[in-house]
């Protein structure tokens, strides 16, 4: 007796109608994104601001900073005396100086020699006495430098109290000085009214063991033996100051 087998084989012909579902992260390898990250545009990544990431700066003997999304050389110079401020559009020179590293702020954009400034430049003389015309071998110029001058006008803001640690107060208490007036809360009394058992300052209400009064009569500040009436005012080395009557 002979037997027939049929066999059914899906052929999935991607070229007509699919219907798409997600590939399982676990058949996505690693290596299926990382042949591709050389195409990748770096500066449309999520966690990405255009330039804002470069290459290793050239590895040789020189000097690089970062400048207009690329590496150059350093300048070499060593900074002087800050000289003050320069304006690149008007009169359209370079300033005045005598030495070498004395360096200036920008603080109005131009052009001077072809060499482009914009507030917040820096330009520094790489000579003495460089060129008011010429650039190069003359000056160098360190881009968008913000110079807090604080000479100028300040909009001031109140320090938060809670960047203020307890030692930046106590480190000045040798300096601080408090008279007895600038305690608010500190009873005073005079002399009479202290050696007056009927008065108010020698009442329960007012008088406790140890309390404190400024004599307003002496300047001297006085302290309760007790807290009756007629419990006498010492001195700090509890020798008798007033005794009420």
């Amino acid at each position: 007796m002979s037997q027939s087998f049929a066999f059914m084989v899906e052929i999935n012909d991607l070229t007509q109608s699919v219907i798409w579902d997600d590939i399982p992260d676990a058949n996505v390898p690693q290596s299926a994104v990382t042949q591709h990250v050389a195409a990748i545009d770096h500066d449309s990544l999520l966690n990405f601001a255009a330039d804002e990431h470069f290459a290793d700066a050239p590895n040789d003997s020189n000097n690089y900073v970062r400048y207009q999304n690329t590496w150059v050389v350093a300048p070499t110079y060593a900074f002087g005396e800050y000289s003050g401020e320069f304006d690149a559009n008007s009169p359209g020179t370079f300033p005045v100086t005598s030495n070498q590293g004395d360096w200036f702020n920008c603080t109005v954009a131009g052009t001077i020699d072809s060499e482009v400034f914009a507030v917040g430049d820096l330009l520094i003389a790489l000579v003495d006495s460089p060129s008011t015309t010429v650039f190069a071998a003359n000056w160098s110029k360190i881009a968008n430098v913000e110079i807090n001058d604080l000479s100028a006008s300040v909009t001031w803001a109140n320090i938060p109290d809670a960047n203020v640690p307890e030692s930046a107060v106590t480190q000045h208490e040798a300096a601080l000085a408090v008279t007895r007036s600038q305690i608010s809360d500190m009873p005073q009394a005079t002399t009479t009214e202290l050696e007056d058992n009927t008065d108010a300052i020698n009442t329960d209400a007012a008088k406790v063991l140890g309390y404190a009064v400024l004599n307003t009569t002496t300047g001297v500040t006085v302290f309760a033996a007790g807290n009756g009436d007629s419990d006498v005012w010492d001195y700090y080395d509890a020798t008798t100051a007033h005794t009420p009557v």
